[in-house]
């Protein structure tokens, strides 16, 4: 048997199997980024984040979001060691910044399903519904779906396969994962 593959077609097969670590690539200048808006709403940037938060103006930006937002609500939430001013800035700060959230966004949000099963009463349902990472907990809510977002999330094809009758067709469309649905469908 000869097996005389493409490269390229090489490539686009492992690319679909195994997802690349996220890193800067030796040139870029790192202090130079870091508060850039593009990076703060990139959900492969977390990590970058993290390991950088010192580097970051938190609350220079005019809306708290989506990486910037975990990464605030993670700082704030820390516990607090002691009643110094440090601890009665960092209570201020929580109090603002739960006020802040753009709980839309976060729901939203891959890598941020984290916080959100810590604040269940804050989701925004219809947001969750798009979001990949959060099957388990629209499993735990089927009431609270929005069938219209979930119809495009690539990952909820169970989901939609159990609730044909709820299927935004128009949406599912936009789904990579669905072909198998609308080929056993057509006449719907």
């Amino acid at each position: 048997m000869n097996l005389n593959l493409n490269l390229n077609l090489i490539h686009l097969i492992v690319s679909y199997l195994v997802k690349p670590k996220m890193k800067l690539l030796n040139w870029v200048e790192l202090n130079k980024i870091m508060n850039n808006f593009g990076l703060l709403c990139n959900p492969n940037a977390i990590h970058l984040l993290k390991q950088n938060i010192h580097k970051l103006n938190l609350l220079d930006q005019s809306v708290i979001i989506t990486n910037n937002t975990i990464l605030l609500y993670e700082q704030i939430h820390a516990p607090i060691e002691s009643e110094s001013i440090e601890g009665n800035i960092k209570i201020f700060y929580k109090n603002l910044i739960n006020k802040s959230i753009n709980w839309y966004g976060l729901s939203s949000h891959p890598n941020a399903i984290h916080l959100l099963e810590q604040n269940i009463d804050k989701i925004h349902w219809g947001a969750l519904s798009s979001n990949p990472n959060a099957i388990h907990l629209l499993e735990q809510n089927i009431n609270k779906i929005s069938w219209f977002e979930l119809s495009r999330n690539p990952n909820a094809i169970h989901l939609l396969e159990q609730n044909i009758d709820k299927i935004s067709w128009c949406e599912l469309s936009c789904n990579p994962n669905v072909s198998h649905i609308l080929e056993k469908n057509k006449k719907i």
